[in-house]
């Protein structure tokens, strides 16, 4: 960057500095949020397995409350 003492100039090459470092900070920022992403798809669980997972817990619940009023009916 040259010196210069042309007060236009001098606002010139500070807002292409200005631009110049608020690229990089953008192209920082990107990286991070798709780190965060690929990091928050890897930890969760697919909807389909959760509700899987959900269908088996309320068939066992099921099982369960059968087997109380039996024993209720039984005693």
């Amino acid at each position: 960057m040259e010196l210069t003492t042309d007060p236009a100039l001098q606002a010139a090459q500070r807002l292409e500095l200005a631009v110049e470092k608020l690229a990089l900070a953008i192209e920082k920022r990107i990286g991070q949020i798709q780190a965060a992403a690929i990091a928050a798809a890897a930890d969760s669980v697919p909807r389909v397995e959760v509700l899987a997972l959900s269908a088996r817990l309320d068939q066992a619940m099921n099982q369960l409350r059968g087997a109380m009023l039996d024993d209720e009916e039984h005693s």
